[in-house]
């Protein structure tokens, strides 16, 4: 199996002897830690793809509780014009997207949140990855973890301060990707991978992350960097991202996870499974089902209408009666004589 140049790097994160597995084992088991996880980023892009140049602005809210995640995108122009909007829900029981106006919605088997080819975002990964919302679709921790084997032909360790903290860094090369870098971690902030360095025969890929103790012994990132460079050495992809809010540990209510959150509107068409379905307020139904409920509220409304002209007519009635028997009452008493006759 060929492994990335950014998995390679992170297999060989750790003291001197250790192997890559443990190595592996020990940054994903600190990264584990940050479930439950709501997350609030904002990613500045600008580069190039093929002939045309980009500049955006990305804005990210994700919800992570372990087997449930949530991701909210909006991605601008620069100038604040929204290009656009998407969402993903997916939990072991279906798995749903919006962009835009249209919705989709799949069911089946989604136990496991890394398996699916979605666009879900695990939250964990940042800092690992290029961290813009087009890098990180299909992306779960658990890919990393799994993927590790340590091969590679060469590595050496040193020890180096770092912003006044002891750094391991680690060099490596691999013959057979034709990749060779460095990767910086901090045992005292729980294996925080702050630097990858990723040489290539084409490229150069930086990823530099600080990062905050959100909670005891839980550090997460604060800011985190990608750049790309060309073999010329010409920068073609530079993204820079702002974590704006970081709640780790704290429950995550099930209505955020819950479909009828996107607001689809009653009525609306969505695609279930490459179906059409029609949206009825609570969830998708067929054509024919919906409309069956469609005149049963309508049944029920000229029902309701029925009873209540019914009602009015009966209490018509009724005040009739009593004006009469009012009526009555009050000519007696006027006349009292006249019940005698």
């Amino acid at each position: 199996m060929t492994l990335s140049p950014l998995l390679l790097a992170l297999a060989h994160v750790a003291f001197p002897a250790a192997d890559p597995a443990t190595i592996m084992t020990r940054v994903c088991e600190a990264r584990e830690k940050w479930t439950p996880a709501h997350v609030r980023f904002q990613t500045k892009l600008e580069g190039q793809r093929g002939t045309e140049a980009y500049d955006h602005v990305v804005d990210q809210e994700i919800w992570f509780s372990g087997t449930h995640l949530r991701t909210d995108v909006v991605i601008k122009s620069s100038a604040g014009s929204i290009i656009d909007e998407e969402a993903w829900i997916k939990t072991p029981a279906f798995f749903a997207y919006r962009y835009g106006e249209a919705h989709d919605i799949y069911t089946g088997d989604l136990a496991d949140i890394s398996a699916a080819a979605d666009c879900a975002i695990d939250p964990r990964v940042l800092g690992l990855v290029p961290v813009s919302v087009y890098a990180m679709h299909n992306i779960g921790l658990g890919d990393y973890c799994a993927l590790v084997t340590g091969a590679t032909d060469s590595s050496t360790v040193r020890e180096e301060m770092v912003d006044g903290r002891q750094a391991v860094v680690v060099s490596y090369q691999n013959l057979d990707a034709g990749t060779s870098g460095e990767v910086w971690v901090i045992p005292e902030m729980d294996d925080a991978v702050t630097r990858i360095v990723v040489n290539g025969s084409v490229f150069r890929d930086e990823i530099d992350t600080t990062y905050k103790e959100v909670t005891a012994g839980v550090w997460f990132p604060s800011t985190s960097s990608f750049r790309r460079q060309n073999s010329k050495g010409k920068v073609i992809t530079d993204q820079k991202v702002t974590v704006e809010q970081a709640s780790i540990g704290a429950p995550i209510p099930d209505s955020v996870f819950a479909l009828s959150s996107f607001d689809i509107p009653v009525g609306k068409e969505v695609n279930v499974g490459g179906h059409p379905r029609i949206w009825d307020g609570e969830k998708a139904v067929t054509e024919a089902e919906f409309a069956e409920q469609r005149a049963l509220a309508e049944r029920n409304a000229a029902s309701g209408s029925t009873g209540r002209t019914v009602l009015v007519v009966l209490a018509v009635v009724i005040l009739g009666v009593v004006a009469v028997l009012a009526w009555r009452a009050t000519r007696k008493q006027a006349n009292p004589d006249a019940s005698d006759q």
